[in-house]
């Protein structure tokens, strides 16, 4: 019975929302009908009460590919209670992500606004810790739901700020954007960990020690969250970390005997047990007898990430080109799929083009609420309930500003691209119709097509401060969300090298404890010579990375400069030592610091004999390890 109010509520609200511009949609209705339907549809809704409203779970994964599930043709990864949810519901061939990363995806998903409009359009975090938060006044899923009578819940990882460097809250974290419940990673950078040293629960550390698997404790947050809140309606946003890496997982389980990579092993095993555990909290829903009311949304944030070679071994993308970071559509396609039985009906297909920036008009009018400011998304909620959808999208757009920055538009069967910004604005151009996988270039046979899309580019995109384009080679400007991260009048002086200290590591040699398999090349000359770029080695994650500098002969070393990566990326070191040696066997350790500095000036005050410095990491769990540049200075005589 509760199905088909919901169904009849659905329609009562798509006639209307279908009569609110009768000469944009060519019906002629008489102002009557119209006042009748406005006031039937609104005693429908007061009639539901909040008893009634549907419940709202919306899972989100992370780095999770179109090609890594079953329902999209997986083999190898088993994703037996996803693939089942997928027939059930409707699967969407043509819904996207709000990015090709994960912040500004998530942003995009939290405020409806697509990467030209929003806030956070890289990855690049306010320094030192944690994302450039959203702002204060920003119009979130959560606030919405929270004004429409829902009890609202995050649990995962948030990514969109809220840590300050001195430990404080700001306004970026959930609790204060419209969740009354938090549990998870607010920092995406220690989200990279699956058994980190804390998590957050509201706005307080739960103190882990590195011993227990963060997504496990997601999901019985998640469990428990459902069963207290079995009597209202709720919003939770379960926003899973897995399969991101680290390659991390308790048990291999069934794939424990495959004769497979022992990396592609953990990848599959986390994605099945991220599997697994959708399921169980379905089952709690059933036994709840919550089902019928509960509309459940998955999705991933963007692409497959490919690291270890996954991209190839599994193809994770499937039959798109591309992956994480990339605007083709590997990158920003997303594997969505909605079930609500009674309601959504089983074994649909859905190619309406969408994206996460219409979840907020989704949920408001599926709720009722309004949208308290601009957004640039579109209800879909008649697309969910297998309704003609009379408002589409001219086109959808995206912008990055990671690595380098590049554009992408999706205009009916054509998807225009920008590969690289700073060489200009060169579209590339596919017929996804024909060529889904986007492998042959029509830029030249359709010269007007492409110029439509260069100017829904140039329409779309309004300029951001934390993107300056006076810093081409930086792309993100460090400062402005050194500002907006609330670090406003904190200079970056870097101190002086005294006088009388010679440098005298210009010719050693370096070792490293590891070096990452993606970004791990090592560039020693800039580590010990130039100082520049943003760094000189990646290690592994590991508790206590390390890197070693051979003075080839033994040195009255009185200092050292140490420069830390630049760019506010995530991983700034942090936590550093710095130990000298005469034999590279008996360390003493000459320094140490907790603080996420750009520049440490090491003065040792007196001389100390020594031809190794060894520069390292010693943390309660795993990390990566990379500077910008090391000078070892020693007595000049």
């Amino acid at each position: 019975m509760l199905g088909v109010t919901l169904r009849a509520v659905g329609e009562f609200k798509y006639r209307m929302s279908y009569r609110q511009c009768p000469a944009k949609y060519g019906v002629d209705l008489k102002m009557k009908q119209f006042e009748w339907l406005a006031i039937f549809c609104a005693l429908s809704l007061a009639a539901m009460g909040n008893a009634h409203k549907p419940n709202i779970v919306y899972v989100l994964c992370d780095d999770l590919g179109c090609g890594e599930v079953g329902y999209n043709g997986q083999e190898m990864i088993q994703t037996p209670q996803l693939d089942a949810l997928a027939a059930k519901g409707m699967r969407f061939t043509a819904h996207y992500c709000g990015s090709s990363v994960c912040a500004p995806s998530r942003g995009s998903l939290m405020t409806g606004k697509h990467p030209g409009h929003g806030y956070i359009r890289a990855n690049s975090p306010g320094y030192p810790n944690g994302q450039t938060p959203i702002p204060a006044d920003s119009e979130t899923l959560g606030k919405l739901m929270q004004r429409a009578g829902y009890k609202t819940a995050c649990i995962g990882k948030w990514g969109l700020g809220g840590e300050k460097p001195d430990g404080t809250l700001n306004y970026g974290f959930p609790t204060k954007q419209g969740f009354d419940y938090f549990f998870g990673y607010a920092d995406q950078r220690r989200a990279h960990n699956y058994y980190p040293a804390f998590l957050w629960r509201n706005e307080e550390k739960v103190q882990l020690g590195g011993k227990v698997y963060s997504h496990d404790l997601m999901t019985e947050e998640a469990l428990k969250f459902v069963s207290e809140n079995k009597t209202r309606p709720f919003f939770l946003y379960l926003a899973y970390t897995i399969p991101h890496t680290k390659y991390q997982v308790p048990d291999l389980g069934q794939y424990a005997d495959k004769d497979w990579p022992e990396k592609m092993k953990i990848h599959a095993a986390m994605t099945s047990r991220m599997d697994r555990d959708v399921g169980r909290l379905m089952q709690q829903l059933e036994k709840l007898k919550l089902s019928e009311n509960t509309l459940v949304i998955f999705n991933s944030d963007n692409g497959a990430h490919g690291e270890q070679g996954s991209e190839k071994f599994f193809n994770t993308s499937g039959e798109l080109r591309g992956i994480k970071r990339s605007m083709y559509e590997g990158g920003v396609r997303s594997p969505m799929f909605a079930y609500w039985p009674g309601t959504i009906r089983a074994g649909t297909v859905s190619d309406h083009m969408s994206a996460f920036w219409d979840m907020l008009s989704t949920f408001s009018e599926l709720t009722g609420e309004p949208v308290r400011g601009d957004t640039d998304g579109i209800s879909m909620l008649p697309s969910l309930l297998g309704r003609p959808q009379p408002q589409k999208h001219d086109y959808l757009y995206w912008e990055l500003y990671e690595r380098v920055p590049n554009q992408g538009v999706r205009m009916g069967k054509w998807k225009g691209v920008v590969v690289d910004r700073r060489k200009g604005q060169k579209i590339e151009l596919y017929d996804l119709t024909a060529d889904e996988g986007e492998q042959k270039d029509l830029a030249n046979e359709y010269p007007e097509v492409v110029e439509r899309i260069r100017q829904a580019m140039n329409d779309s995109h309004e300029p951001s401060p934390l993107w300056d384009k006076s810093f081409p080679d930086r792309m993100f400007n460090v400062d402005a969300a050194r500002n907006a991260s609330g670090i406003a009048n904190e200079k970056q002086v870097f101190a002086k090298v005294p006088s009388d200290w010679k440098w005298v590591s210009r010719d050693g040699t370096v070792s490293h404890s590891s070096l990452s398999a993606e970004w791990g090349v090592p560039h020693n000359h800039t580590l010990l010579t130039t100082m520049e770029g943003k760094q000189s080695f990646h290690t592994d994650a590991e508790k206590a990375p390390w890197v070693i500098i051979d003075l080839k002969q033994a040195q009255p070393v009185v200092g050292l400069e140490i420069l830390n990566r630049p760019d506010g990326h995530a991983g700034r070191t942090r936590n550093l030592h710095v130990w000298i040696s005469t034999d590279g066997k008996n360390w003493q350790q000459v320094f140490k610091t907790d603080k996420a500095e750009r520049q440490w000036l090491v003065d040792l005050h007196q001389p100390k004999q020594a031809r190794y410095v060894k520069i390292g990491l010693v943390n309660s769990e795993p990390e990566y390890f990379h500077l910008k540049g090391v000078k070892v200075f020693a007595e000049k005589h």
